[in-house]
């Protein structure tokens, strides 16, 4: 179905990832911590039915949308696809493996908004360890902020380019550090799964069409995790006005009281959470514990076994205990090569949640073994595992 895009506030968006932003009919400034967070669509917008019922919209550009989360092509392609639904969360919400990540900010910005930028980054760049990187030019994988109206983000590492609109004259550090954070792969806190113990969320005060944006992740049948205790503060919560129909407040604390978006520094919540995805660096150690080898003249048949273990390093290459828990993800690699000269490898990924106080973890044994027959190869098998986050 299509329809004309009239203005920027009638038309309906629908927010996959449950965003949430004051609406104002004014431009916002650095000093209002509700200012908005939307796409601004361009011409015609086309809207795409996902198998879950959910929406997201296309617009004459060709841009993907839904709240202030742009989507690359790649990943409508996934949230089309019959997967499960949470298969599509993990392919949607995807981590930067490397822990450089450059950044071009163009001409357009001035000097002023340029060190804002540079502030936003060093608040993730000091509180986990993933680094930003300023390029000269456009880079074929990292950030790009683009000057716009509004503050949007791609949500998690695309395949290509991940662009960052920054709102002219109307955001601040913690403002970049929020979208930054998307791009990061970080949702906001109030479509946790456990917020109805913290906040109440007030229907009737709600845009009718925006009502989507006050679901828990869980609700639409996606998965994810809860970092963390819940923090009204969180620099990814909003405030209690958001999408107000009336000016009366939307969310609000179990008591009845009103809070503000918080766009000035990350919080100790913010920072473990950052910490659980991106903190100290893993680093796997393999160690011989058994070794079996024979061989004659007609035969040879060698056997060595690993133990495995992951130990962590901090920014100066020292190894640490981990501070906060640490999201672990290893790949097992098994490969097999048979008499024919045939390989066949098999890659399983396995997920570990490290908790705070430990040094090293134990992640499992290998094995390589390689067997003659007549200098005849009979069987030849390698495992190892690597980090891939």
């Amino acid at each position: 179905m299509k329809r004309t895009y009239k203005s920027l506030f009638s038309v309906l968006m629908i927010s996959i990832s449950f965003l949430a932003c004051k609406k104002t009919e004014t431009p916002c400034n650095i000093n209002i911590e509700d200012c908005r967070e939307y796409y601004s669509p361009v011409g015609e917008v086309i809207e795409i039915p996902l198998p879950d019922g959910n929406l997201i919209y296309m617009d004459s550009d060709s841009v993907y949308f839904s709240g202030d989360i742009l989507y690359t092509k790649e990943q409508v392609a996934i949230l089309l696809s019959p997967q499960t639904k949470g298969a599509v969360i993990k392919n949607v919400v995807k981590y930067w493996t490397s822990r450089t990540i450059p950044y071009f900010i163009p001409s357009s910005f001035p000097s002023n908004e340029r060190a804002l930028i540079e502030q936003g980054l060093e608040m993730i760049s000091n509180s986990a360890y993933v680094n930003f990187v300023s390029v000269s030019n456009t880079p074929t994988s990292g950030i790009l902020f683009k000057r716009d109206t509004v503050n949007t983000s791609y949500i998690g590492r695309s395949s290509s380019i991940n662009e960052i609109k920054l709102a002219a004259g109307a955001f601040n550090k913690g403002v970049v550090a929020h979208e930054v954070m998307h791009t990061l792969g970080y949702f906001h806190e109030q479509s946790r799964t456990d917020r109805d113990s913290y906040v109440t969320i007030n229907y009737q005060n709600i845009e009718s069409d925006k009502i989507h944006n006050f679901d828990k992740y869980t609700s639409r049948g996606y998965t994810g995790e809860d970092l963390c205790t819940y923090d009204y503060s969180s620099i990814m919560h909003y405030g209690s006005y958001a999408f107000s129909k009336n000016d009366l407040p939307t969310i609000v604390k179990k008591d009845g009281s009103t809070f503000s978006a918080q766009r000035t520094y990350l919080r100790a919540t913010d920072i473990q959470s950052l910490n659980y995805i991106y903190g100290p660096i893993a680093q796997i150690q393999s160690e011989l514990y058994l070794s079996q080898n024979y061989s004659d003249e007609q035969s040879i048949d060698e056997r060595d076994y690993y133990h495995n273990k992951v130990k962590f390093k901090n920014k100066n290459g020292e190894f640490v205990s981990l501070t906060y828990p640490r999201l672990l993800i290893v790949a097992l690699e098994h490969e097999e090569t048979n008499s024919s000269g045939q390989t066949s490898t098999i890659t399983t990924t396995y997920t570990y949640t490290v908790p705070a106080g430990v040094s090293e973890y134990v992640i499992g044994d290998t094995e390589r073994i390689r067997q003659e027959d007549m200098g005849v190869v009979r069987n030849i098998v390698y495992e190892s595992f690597s980090v891939t986050l």
